[in-house]
């Protein structure tokens, strides 16, 4: 029985190991900002600071049956420290907020996906063109 090479092995590790994996992170994601989307609450809240050193991001906090929290999200154009937010949050567990449309994210999170399923597809394709350009022949691996 003669095994492969990394070179050989690397589609299917690919397409059965890595891409099931980062669709797998992404669609818990995904998931949860569509439960934000669907069943989450909104309230007033207030932008507390800005890390633009720290990918841009920015601290708000809100209140929520008598009680404060605080949660950190990409920033949004035109914030400064005190402007008022609108902030989605799940009223099981208020600590998982966002002030960005959790809708959005729920796009971003899918074309993600498609990315993930799509340019490892193409860039399989495309080799084995070259390859058949160049005159190499798939070998099989037994």
């Amino acid at each position: 029985m003669k095994s492969g090479g990394a070179i050989e092995r690397f589609p299917w590790i690919l397409a059965f190991g890595v891409i099931p994996f980062l669709i797998f992170i992404i669609g818990l994601d995904v998931w949860g900002h569509f439960q934000l989307a669907h069943n989450g609450v909104r309230t007033p809240g207030i932008v507390s600071a800005l890390h633009p050193q720290d990918h841009n991001t920015v601290d708000y906090h809100f209140a929520y049956q008598g009680m404060t929290f605080l949660g950190t999200d990409n920033r949004l154009d035109g914030l400064h420290i005190g402007s008022a937010v609108t902030v989605t949050l799940d009223p099981r567990h208020p600590q998982h907020s966002t002030i960005h449309n959790p809708m959005m994210d729920v796009k971003a999170g899918l074309g993600a996906m498609l990315l993930v399923i799509v340019v490892p597809i193409i860039a399989y394709f495309v080799l084995r063109l070259i390859g058949k350009r160049r005159g190499v022949k798939p070998q099989v691996v037994r």
